[in-house]
């Protein structure tokens, strides 16, 4: 008589054990690659956007750090004027687009973003930062902007804001073409003038001093500036206490000459003063310096 042998395999309470823990594990691995192409489409929408923006940034600053001069500026149009030309840049339906040297519209952004305006973005697109004396021609470019979700058939959405503040470098204001040197400056004529300082037009177009504030500190008490000359030529004849504008006759600075002398007398003894010299082209433009004899 055989003996009867028990057959190995599964009870039901071990099959549904190990059901559940595939199950679990399916699901948990399921969930983790969702996870990880949900963060990846995040990541690649926002490096999307923001790499548009900054490209379109970086155009524009370069534009504006090469322009002359600002000939007009809007919330959302910028015109910079060129020696031979005008360069425009815009925001026309969500994307920015330049036309330079008389070609274009160009597009700086591409139909994927969709640059924003207040109040959908906190700042507009320009904003001028310029100082009221003209010395500094400054402007904010701020670009926010967002994907498209229906153009990738996404539901993500990105958004993003970047700033950057740019000066024109170019010689814009004629006081940024006028050149000081008082570096060898001295007291003559029993301290009472001051010789060997000179100005030099460095820019390719004739500028003109408007007037002239002089202020000072030290020397004899109650002194006044009494006449300025200017390459040999009177310019101002007169008495003027410390801190007056004095016009300027016969201020033209010629472009591409070589410098020109500038002497201020005074009826005292300056001895011992330190002055400041501002300059006023008839742009209001400024420009000051120092001099020192204490």
């Amino acid at each position: 008589m055989k003996k009867l042998r028990p057959k190995s395999g599964f009870t039901l309470v071990e099959l549904l054990i190990y059901i559940s823990l595939v199950s679990i594990f399916v699901s948990g691995a399921i969930s983790f690659m969702l996870n990880v192409l949900s963060t990846r489409e995040k990541v690649y929408q926002q490096q999307t956007v923001e790499q548009n923006a900054r490209a379109a940034i970086a155009r524009i600053a370069y534009e504006i750090r090469r322009a002359n001069n600002i000939q007009g500026i809007s919330s959302d149009e910028l015109t910079l004027n060129n020696e031979s030309s005008n360069t425009i840049i815009s925001l026309i339906s969500g994307r920015i687009q330049i036309t330079t040297g008389g070609t274009g519209p160009y597009y700086l952004t591409s139909n994927q973003i969709n640059v924003l305006s207040p109040p959908d973005a906190p700042k507009p697109l320009f904003t001028n930062l310029s100082t009221t004396n003209k010395n500094s021609k400054n402007i904010l470019v701020s670009v926010t902007a967002s994907n498209i979700p229906s153009f990738y058939g996404t539901r993500y959405k990105a958004l993003i804001t970047s700033n950057q503040s740019t000066e024109i470098n170019g010689q814009f204001n004629a006081a940024r073409m006028l050149l000081m040197n008082a570096s060898g400056a001295l007291l003559s004529n029993d301290n009472r003038q001051i010789t060997n300082t000179t100005l030099q037009n460095s820019g390719s177009t004739d500028i003109t001093i408007s007037n002239i504030t002089i202020s000072w500190t030290g020397g004899v008490a109650a002194s006044r500036l009494t006449s300025v000359t200017i390459n040999g030529s009177n310019a101002w004849t007169g008495s003027a206490a410390s801190g007056t504008a004095i016009p300027i006759n016969n201020g033209i600075i010629r472009a591409s000459n070589p410098a020109v002398s500038i002497i201020f007398n005074f009826n005292n003894s300056m001895a011992g003063a330190v002055f400041n010299i501002i300059y006023t082209m008839t742009d209001s433009s400024t420009k000051n310096t120092t001099i020192s004899f204490n």
